[in-house]
């Protein structure tokens, strides 16, 4: 199965952004800028799910979410 964005749970923490994929449970982490995330293994196996895709997917939602937001 391919992931799709709304299989992700992002939330900041300090200067992380942290990506869960809520199928397994597995948690991608990228702080201060960093270009790589950093993964937490999942909790209940992989399923259906190819590991690339998945990474993949949760660097672009990373990467978009630490972008500065435009000011008024």
């Amino acid at each position: 199965m391919t992931p799709k964005p709304d299989d992700f749970r992002l939330e900041r923490d300090g200067d992380a952004v942290i990506a869960t994929f809520a199928p397994t449970g597995a948690r991608y982490t990228a702080a201060g800028g960093q270009s790589a995330a950093q993964v937490e293994a999942p909790r209940d196996g992989r399923g259906d799910y190819v590991e690339d895709e998945v990474r993949a997917m949760a660097g672009k939602l990373i990467a978009l979410a630490a972008q500065p937001t435009p000011s008024n």
